[in-house]
C-alpha cells in the first residue's frame, strides 16, 4: 500500500513538472510577436547562403534586416542593445543548426558576452 502511495506520488510529480516545462517553452515561444517571422526569415536566407556557399553571413544586409522587426519589439519590451544582440544572436545560430541537423538548444542568456558587451558600452 505504501509503495502504491510512493509511486503514484512520483508519478503525479513526473507529470506536474513535465507540463511546467511544456508551459515554460510554450511562454517563451510565444513572449515575442515577431519571433516566428524572424526565424523563418532567418532560416530562408541561411539557406539560401549555403546553396550559394557564401559564409559570410555578418555582412549579409538581407539576413540583418530579417531580425529588424524583432529587435523593435525587444526594445519596446525594456531589452537592452546587450541583450537584443544575444537572443538574435542565438537565433541565427539555432536557425543555422536546424539547416545543418545539429541539435537545437533552448536560448540561455549569454553571461560572459553580456559582460564584455555592457562594458564595451559603457
Amino acid at each position: 500500500m505504501r509503495d502504491e502511495r510512493m509511486i503514484r506520488r512520483t508519478f503525479i510529480i513526473a507529470v506536474i513538472v513535465a507540463l511546467l516545462g511544456i508551459s515554460a517553452a510554450r511562454a517563451q515561444d510565444a513572449s515575442y510577436g515577431k519571433e516566428q517571422a524572424a526565424k523563418a526569415c532567418i532560416h530562408n536566407r541561411l539557406a539560401e547562403l549555403v546553396e550559394q556557399d557564401n559564409r559570410n553571413v555578418t555582412a549579409d544586409a538581407v539576413l540583418t534586416a530579417c531580425a529588424n522587426d524583432l529587435k523593435a519589439e525587444m526594445k519596446e519590451k525594456r531589452k537592452t542593445d546587450c541583450e537584443v544582440n544575444d537572443y538574435i544572436g542565438w537565433l541565427i545560430k539555432s536557425e543555422n543548426s536546424k539547416i545543418y541537423g545539429v541539435a537545437v538548444h533552448p536560448y540561455k542568456a549569454d553571461k560572459e558576452f553580456l559582460a564584455r558587451c555592457q562594458n564595451s558600452a559603457k
